[in-house]
Parts: C-alpha cells; structure tokens; sequence
C-alpha cells in the first residue's frame, strides 16, 4: 500500500464562542471540557478580556498544557497581533469556519479567503473610503477653488446750494421740505459796567446866612424849636438856628439866625423874600398855630457855589449801550458752551430780553464814576450738525434717485449761511458737493459668477454698468479651471 493510499487520520476541531462578560477562569473552563485537537477561540468584540499581551501568554501556557491547538477569530487586528506574538494562529471572522459546519467531502464555493495578516476593508470601511474620497473630490474641486473679485463702484459727482430751515417746533426731520427740528437755548446774564461822567455842573459849597424876625398875631405864645423850616419865595429852604419864643400878638420880638438847608449861592436871597414858616406839628388836642409868619430885613449871605463832573443823560445812554454789547458776548460765550460741539448756533438768532438794570450815580448827580448794572435774558436757536449733514445728504439722494449711495466721507457740506429768521425759526443755506456711489450688491455678483472661469467672470463683470471698469479677478489655486466658492468685495471710493 502507497503512502498516497494510507489512511490520514481525521484532526478533531471544535468552534468555542466566548461570551463579552467571560474571564480567563470561564476560559480555561471552555477549553478543558473540549477534547478537539483544533479550536477555534471566537472572541466577540465586547469582550473584556484578550487584550493584554499577558492574557495571551497565559492562554498560550494554556494550550500547551492542554496539548490543543487554540487558533484565535477576532476581527480586531490588534488582538490577532497580540496572539501571533505569542505563537497563537489566528483567522480575522466566523466566514473562515464554514468548512466546520459541512459534511465530509463537500466542497465550499464562496469568496477566496485571504491570510489574516493581509488587511482586507470591511463593508463599512469600503462605505467610509468612498465617502471620503468623495468629499476629497468635492473640495479639490468644489471648496478649494476660490475666485476673489474686487470691483469698484461708479462714482456720479454733484454740486448744488441747499437751503435748510431750521424750526424748534417740529420734532423729526421733513426731506420734502427741507425742515430739521431745533432747540432754543435761554440763558439769563448779568453784567456790570463803568465809565467816568462826561458832565459838569455847579454845585453848592458853602451855606447862606441871615435873620429872621416872626409876626404873630397868635393869641397865644408859640414856642419854635431848632432847626424850625422857615421858606423864601424861590423855594429856598432855611432852618432855624436855636430854639425860639414868639410872644402873642407880637411883631419882631422874637429874632433868630438862619442858615440855608442847602449849599450853594440860591441861599443867598434879598431881604424880605423869606415869607413862611413851617410849623412843627401840635401835641393831640392843641389848637392849631395860625397867623405866624417871618421876615428877613436884611439879605442872606455866604451861599458859594463850585466846579463839579457830573452824570448826564448821555453817560446814561453810552454805559447802558456797553453793558448790552458786553451782556451779547457773555450770553453767546454761555450759550456756545451749552450748544456743544455736537451743535451749532446761529448767531442771527440771538435775542436778549431785558430783566433790569441799575445805574448809580443817577443824571446830574456829581461822581467821579458812574456804575452800570443790567441784567437780561439771552435765547437762540440752535441744531444738531448731524442732523444739518443728514438733510444735505438726503436732497443729494432723493434727487439722484434709486440705485445710489453718498456716504458721509464723500459729502462735503459747506459752512451754513444765515438767510432769514421769523421769530425762533431760522432759514440757512450751504454750498455742498458730493460723490455718489452705485448700489453693488456683492451677493448677487458672488451668484452670478459662481461656476465661472476667470475670463467668463470678465466678460459678465463688464455689463454692469453700475462697475468701474478694470476689476480685479484672482483665481487660486492657479491650475483650477473655473470656482464655485466667489467672494466678491467692493472697493470704496475715494
């Protein structure tokens, strides 16, 4: 008999499933009740154990004291490495086990196996490889390209002169009519002034003198004190030196000196100018004096007069005229300051209301100076600038028309110039220029372009005529054919 025709003798094998909860104990257990020559370890792939090169050493020990082969299934080529370390074999699935599960002599025609150390994709990895490498294709030639456009918008220039006016009973701003709304300003200020006098007058120096005699025919005594008022034709007022005792009925027994009230040469008067007496008043009950009067035999003497500066009228009228200018200034200095640099003020609106004044000396009066005191109230009308600058910019536009900007770098308002005021409401005027800008919308560009080649982008940039002309168009990377991603930026005019 030829060895070809010997009998081999059939090497028993058995398929040992672990559990994921199972330990090296269950293990060892599995393995002993088996008395197959060859078995095959399916390790699921939860499993807790297997995954220590210790684990597998100890399995390894295992076997060769069992004297079976113990040949490990697992999907997880970590552990098919650790096992082989250890001089176990190894197959990567359950599919390479059919041949356990036929009859003798069957043979099995499925999928050609490949060793287990040839790492062959699963299912889902193939899935995986293909999902990315279509997500590389979509940004190698989707996402990469990028064709960055810079475009300039056209610019119209514009010159005109706008008329604003100015009204602080309305609230919000009417472009139809040219109307922004204002705030009056009031301010009370009070100042105060000098200057010498510009008069010159006499006045009196020394005080005139006499004596006067009474004639009563008073029934009875009257008696007269000091400083009794004794009156001369002109007015001229004359007081009694000492007290005096004018008997009854009598005529010229009671003499007594007088002097002027007042300095100055109308005391002196001629003799028998001074006529009446001023009675001092009588106790409640008295009967009143009747018939005493005086007589001056001779003239009053000794009333000098002298050289003096004095306040006339018109120092009145020039100092009052210098407060005013002086309270104008003041006002406009405090108003300016409330205003702001955020607001404008108009000068021409300025009204001062007076609210009392004092001047002293007053006119005639000798003084070496004349002070001046006057108090007013101060009020204008005043705008915010950006409101001014927001109308100007608005008539710009609306007589533009759609499709144009005019930004505020680009708009040149001249100084406002005062046209009329009625009452607080105020009318202005200004040379302004300014440089309107198309409207681009960058979106609607991107679109367009998206998909486009560089010279293709040219071609359609060049019918908006709302473009400057000579875009810039960068495409990267160089060798990209045309993009899909187009960011689109506009350029603002200078």
């Amino acid at each position: 008999m030829t060895p070809s025709s010997a009998s081999i003798p059939a090497v028993a094998q058995e398929v040992i499933y672990l559990d994921p909860d199972d330990d090296l104990g269950t293990v060892r257990a599995k393995l002993e009740s088996t008395g197959a020559d060859e078995v095959y370890l399916v390790i699921p792939k939860r499993a807790a154990i297997l995954r220590t090169p210790l684990e597998y050493r100890i399995l390894a020990r295992l076997a060769h004291d069992l004297s079976s082969e113990t040949i490990i299934v697992t999907g997880d080529g970590g552990r098919r490495a650790l096992a082989r370390q250890e001089g176990l074999r190894t197959k990567r699935s359950i599919r390479s086990l059919r041949h356990l599960s036929k009859p003798p002599g069957t043979r099995s025609w499925g999928l050609p196996s490949f060793p287990d150390w040839i790492p062959v994709p699963s299912f889902t990895g193939i899935l995986l490889t293909t999902f990315l490498a279509g997500v590389a294709a979509v940004l190698l030639f989707g996402v990469l390209p990028v064709m960055r456009v810079n475009v300039a918008a056209q610019t119209v220039p514009r010159q005109r002169e706008v008329e604003i006016t100015v009204d602080p009973t309305v609230k919000e701003a009417d472009v139809g009519r040219r109307i922004i709304p204002g705030e009056v300003l009031q301010q009370r200020v009070e100042v105060v002034a000098s200057r010498p006098p510009s008069g010159n007058r006499l006045v009196g120096r020394d005080r005139a003198r006499g004596e006067v005699v009474f004639v009563s025919q008073h029934p009875q005594p009257v008696s007269l004190p000091r400083e009794t008022i004794v009156v001369a034709n002109n007015g001229v007022r004359f007081k009694t030196d000492l007290d005096v005792q004018v008997p009854a009925f009598s005529v010229g027994l009671a003499r007594v000196g007088v002097t002027a009230a007042d300095p100055g040469t109308p005391g002196n008067v001629d003799a028998r100018q001074i006529t009446r007496v001023e009675l001092p008043a009588q106790p409640p009950g008295a009967p009143p004096i009747q018939n005493l009067t005086a007589r001056n035999d001779r003239p009053t003497t000794g009333g000098t007069d002298r050289e003096v500066q004095a306040v006339t009228a018109d120092d009145v009228a020039k100092l009052r005229e210098q407060l005013e200018v002086r309270a104008r200034e003041q006002a406009l200095a405090e108003l300016y300051a409330r205003a702001g640099a955020e607001r404008s003020l108009v000068q021409q609106s300025v009204r001062l209301r007076p609210d009392g004044e004092s001047f002293e000396p007053g006119v005639d009066a000798e003084a070496q100076q004349i002070n001046g005191r006057l108090t007013v109230v101060a009020t204008a009308t005043v705008f915010a600038n950006a409101e001014f600058n927001g109308m100007v910019q608005k008539t710009f536009l609306s007589e533009a028309g759609p499709g144009f900007d005019l930004p505020m770098s680009l708009l040149g308002v001249g100084t406002p110039q005062f046209v009329a005021a009625n009452n607080q409401q105020i009318r202005l005027k200004t040379a302004s220029e300014a440089t309107l800008v198309r409207q681009v919308d960058p979106d609607v560009l991107a679109e367009q372009l998206r998909g486009a080649s560089v010279s293709e982008a040219r071609s359609l940039l060049g019918r908006h005529e709302e473009l400057a002309a000579n875009p810039r168009i960068d495409l990267s990377p160089n060798w990209a054919p045309r993009a899909y991603r187009i960011e689109v930026a506009v350029s603002a005019p200078r």
